[in-house]
């Protein structure tokens, strides 16, 4: 009895060697079908940022200036007194942002910003040749042909002596002085803008 339970233990070990042989033969098959072991998996750079490009439009008629200030992320310039209508690509512009919201919110606000400084660059010479063509356009009233009155005693229908004070400055406006105030309140109009642009 002794020797018999020997014998089935014997032969119980001799199995579970083979079976730990055909194991790690078939482990080495696999292996090898796999080919040569991978490293390990790295976790890949996370990209540099988002990249966003608009194309900006003109909104009203305008005459590009010959001293406009272009931001860098301005392509497609147009050339220096170019006459743009309503509609007309203006220029792209490109901008970086780690965030793609980041990046459509800050070339937004470099296309609001350029049409600013366009507008206000080109305000003071547009009001100048609008003042101008007007003041050519105005035709002159002939010089009356009717005989004066013979009553001395009836009165003028105004003053004869001359205006004086506002009265004065009022009627002594010229076309010309009358568009350098416009100028001037569009500029201040223009830096107002500019420097609400900037802080935002």
């Amino acid at each position: 009895l002794h020797q018999a339970q020997q014998a089935q233990q014997a032969q119980q070990a001799q199995q579970a060697q083979q079976a730990q042989q055909a194991q790690q033969a078939q482990q080495a098959q696999q292996a090898q079908q796999a080919g040569p072991a991978l490293p390990p998996l790295r976790a890949l750079p996370s990209p540099p940022g988002a990249r966003a490009m608009v194309v900006a439009y003109a909104g009203q008629p305008l005459h590009v200036p010959f001293d406009a200030a272009w931001p860098v992320a301005c392509r497609d310039r147009p050339r220096a007194g170019l006459r743009l209508q309503p509609g007309e690509p203006l220029c792209t512009l490109h901008a970086t942002h780690p965030t793609a919201q980041g990046a459509v919110a800050k070339v937004d606000k470099l296309r609001q910003q350029l049409l600013l400084n366009l507008r206000c660059a080109a305000s003071g010479a547009t009001t100048l040749s609008t003042a101008a063509s007007s003041t050519a356009a105005t035709p002159t009233s002939p010089a009356p042909t009717t005989t004066p009155t013979t009553n001395a005693t009836q009165p003028l229908p105004f003053p004869a002596s001359a205006p004086s004070g506002a009265a004065a400055s009022a009627e002594s406006a010229t076309p010309a002085t009358l568009a350098s105030v416009g100028s001037a309140w569009e500029s201040e109009r223009c830096r107002g803008l500019q420097a609400k642009a900037q802080a935002s």
